[in-house]
């Protein structure tokens, strides 16, 4: 029974578990956006009511209505010119970057409404970077042999590279939202202090492993080797 447990187990982890470095380095940034999503954008109608007191719960949840529309559009925008023009790589650094500029100008400019509309916008930007991109060129990084236990060849199962892109994504996705409810009783103005250097700490780390990365999704690299 326990041998046939150990193996059920030992099955469960060759098939889940991968280590890439690639995947270490961007799952810097997947930790930082979950813990900006659940320090941050769950607290936004708290923080706008409490620093403009003009503004009364519905206009704040509109705000907030109106951001999480936005985000939806920013992200088809970004996989698109990710797709077509920039790379996903350069999607990747270019919405972080913008991420890190708005958080970093809500912390010290928050009380000026109109550059909080400005604020929100580039981390709107930001977020809209994560999904489907930032997923998509995670997903990338197991279907290339180096730095990976991964071979290319092995990318043509489609199920496999799917469960481990998961593993590495809801991994640090769960621990991001979990070192973020340390601060949720926190103010807002020092919740959102924290978010900017853990977010700008992520995307350091990120940018060291630039020479792990494999910046076209496999099936191109495939096709071009073909």
């Amino acid at each position: 029974m326990l041998l046939e447990m150990a193996q059920e187990v030992s099955n469960w982890a060759s098939y889940y578990i991968c280590f890439s470095k690639a995947a270490l380095f961007i799952s810097g940034l997947v930790f930082s956006h979950a813990f900006v999503e659940h320090a941050f954008f769950f607290m936004l109608i708290t923080f706008i009511t409490s620093n403009w007191k003009s503004y009364r719960l519905p206009i704040a949840a509109a705000i907030v209505n109106a951001q999480e529309g936005a985000s939806l559009l920013v992200a088809a925008i970004v996989a698109y010119v990710a797709d077509e023009c920039l790379g996903r790589f350069k999607a990747v650094g270019y919405t972080t970057a913008a991420f890190i500029t708005g958080l970093v100008i809500l912390c010290f400019e928050y009380k000026d409404s109109r550059i909080f509309y400005v604020a929100l916008l580039l981390v709107t930007l930001g977020k809209g970077g994560r999904s489907p991109t930032l997923k998509a060129f995670l997903k990338d990084q197991f279907g290339r042999n180096q730095n990976s236990q991964v071979a290319e060849a092995e990318y043509q199962n489609r199920k496999r590279a799917e469960a481990r892109h998961q593993f590495w994504w809801c991994t640090a996705w769960f621990l991001g939202a979990l070192i973020s409810t340390i601060v949720i009783s926190i103010s807002s103005r020092l919740s959102i202090l924290i978010s900017s250097i853990i977010t700008g700490a992520a995307s350091l780390f990120f940018v060291q492993g630039i020479r792990c990365y494999s910046k076209e999704p496999p099936e191109k690299k495939l096709h071009h080797r073909s």
